[in-house]
């Protein structure tokens, strides 16, 4: 069961808007878009990148205090493009080895083949690996307050597709608003009951079928019938009743003393005179 494309209203059919989840106006209260509900999975799902063109991401900079823009340009600044990231950081695979004399590279995988060499290696899945190797080359300190990245804290926290030994501050702020947003996206996923997000079924109320058409609301209603039967027929002396003027007189008021306190009340008066 699902709720209804168009109501009929004012004459004509008119489409008919769903109530809106109170998981969507949660978010929206929050400050994100009214579409926020259909980005969700990005929260989780984004690179450093990827989250610079997120309006989800631009909400939770501003409900953190953080200058979008400027954040935008200074942390691009210094990351650079996703393409020159790359070409700057690539680690070879495992195994992989380059001949000094010739450049090119050779993995060695196997003893009993001759030796294949390449112009370029293959290169290591996520930016990640070889954590250790990728810090002897950085120029720039790690985590403030002498912490270091570690395999441990990896399984915590999200991979942005950049260095966080490198560059731990632009990270921690993406932290910052992705933590913001989850929290919100886990108290909203809870607000809702299932019957606003699928409609009212007959079965709730016990109907077979369709409710709306059971109540006949997927069709224009009906104009009014002529009422089936003769109130003179049915009803004899209805027509030839005959109203009787009354001759009772009311008794005037101005011959009873008025109430005093703790006095004797008025009698009870017989309009009719019977």
């Amino acid at each position: 069961m699902s709720w209804p494309e168009r109501l009929f209203r004012n004459g004509k059919w008119q489409p008919y808007q769903q109530p809106k989840q109170r998981r969507h106006t949660y978010g929206i209260d929050k400050g994100l878009p009214d579409d926020w509900w259909s980005q969700r999975s990005t929260i989780k799902r984004s690179n450093f990148w990827e989250v610079l063109d997120n309006p989800l991401y631009e909400a939770a900079a501003g409900a953190n205090d953080i200058d979008w823009e400027r954040f935008k340009k200074k942390a691009l600044s210094k990351v650079g493009t996703e393409e020159e990231y790359n070409l700057n950081t690539r680690i070879p695979a495992e195994g992989w080895y380059q001949d000094e004399e010739t450049g090119l590279w050779s993995s060695g995988r196997s003893l009993f083949q001759k030796e294949k060499w390449h112009e370029e290696p293959e290169w290591a899945n996520t930016y990640d690996q070889g954590y250790e190797a990728a810090q002897d080359a950085q120029e720039d300190p790690p985590f403030p307050h002498g912490h270091t990245f570690s395999d441990k804290d990896d399984k915590d926290l999200t991979d942005w597709g950049i260095s966080r030994n490198q560059f731990g501050t632009i990270t921690e702020d993406l932290d910052l608003m992705q933590n913001w947003l989850t929290e919100i996206h886990d108290t909203a996923s809870r607000q809702d009951m299932p019957i606003i997000e699928e409609g009212p079924r007959g079965s709730d109320y016990g109907i077979e079928g369709d409710i709306w058409e059971y109540y006949g609301l997927d069709e224009p209603p009906k104009p009014p019938e002529r009422m089936d039967w003769n109130s003179v027929d049915k009803h004899p002396n209805f027509g030839t009743a005959v109203a009787v003027r009354s001759e009772a007189k009311a008794k005037s008021l101005n011959s009873y003393s008025p109430v005093r306190p703790g006095g004797q009340q008025y009698p009870e008066i017989n309009l009719h005179g019977e």
